[in-house]
């Protein structure tokens, strides 16, 4: 019943944005290939198994009059170029989606709010869909949109077992609150931050990722730079407390360059 639970959510919301876009008047609309590489930094990262890896990724952005969606698709350790971890053992390739969508509900500027994160690789995946509340404000030349979202998720490791033993879970994971701020240094160049966080995440759903804490905590905050109305460049700081991939704590340099066609 769950796993229809998941459909139904993931299907229904697909189909309003879907239908949404069809009646819209798009304001903007961007797709981008990008390639980056993440350098590992300190003994945190190498003390949770992170080995640094290049990536390839694929973005599209539209506006609308009824809100935006932002679509991400990335590929980590491209053509497992880096084929052991820190540890070892073999280095896999990740592949990851993220999805936002921000309609409109109301004059006040309340968006709805749904995120879309999946993950896999040879070892575990995870499948979360986030539905919730979205408030985008600026503060003279700062752009800031703030969130938060309860998740639902599947997730899978036939290395790791929840506390039944099955390395699997479906069900209501954790919720997750963001905030993007961006500002505009020059024409050209545009300070970018990121904070996010997990909160009463499952205690079966912490068991197949390893994770000891109830919360974890993503920071982040860098520079873009545009070349032209096509090539961009990026490089972020991340800071990262039993996160993602990593057991405890974690710190890692991105630098990115994309292209829009």
């Amino acid at each position: 019943m769950n796993r229809y639970i998941l459909s139904t959510i993931t299907l229904t919301v697909t189909a309003l944005t879907c239908i949404a876009a069809v009646q819209a008047e798009v304001l903007k609309q961007s797709t981008s290939l990008g390639t980056g590489y993440r350098l590992q930094i300190g003994d945190d990262s190498e003390a949770s198994n992170q080995f640094s890896f290049l990536s390839l990724a694929l973005n599209h952005t539209t506006v609308a009059d009824w809100g935006s969606i932002k679509v991400k698709g990335k590929m980590e350790n491209v053509f497992q170029l880096e084929d052991e971890d820190r540890r070892g053992n073999e280095a896999n390739v990740i592949y990851k989606t993220f999805v936002d969508t921000y309609y409109n509900i109301s004059d006040t500027g309340i968006q709805a709010w749904w995120n879309e994160f999946s993950r896999a690789n040879q070892k575990l995946s995870e499948f979360s869909n986030g539905l919730g509340l979205a408030y985008p404000m600026k503060l003279g030349a700062l752009k800031v949109t703030t969130g938060v979202a309860a998740a639902y998720s599947v997730a899978n490791s036939p290395t790791k077992a929840d506390s039944d033993g099955n390395g699997r879970f479906v069900g209501y994971a954790f919720t997750t609150t963001r905030m993007n701020l961006s500002y505009p240094i020059n024409n050209n160049l545009t300070a970018i931050a990121l904070w996010e966080a997990r909160w009463d995440r499952d205690e079966d759903f912490k068991a197949i990722f390893k994770w000891d804490e109830s919360s974890g905590h993503h920071a982040s905050t860098g520079l873009k730079y545009k070349f032209s109305k096509k090539m961009s460049a990026k490089a972020v700081y991340h800071y990262k407390v039993d996160w993602g991939g990593y057991d405890e704590d974690g710190q890692s340099l991105d630098v990115s360059f994309g292209y829009k066609f």
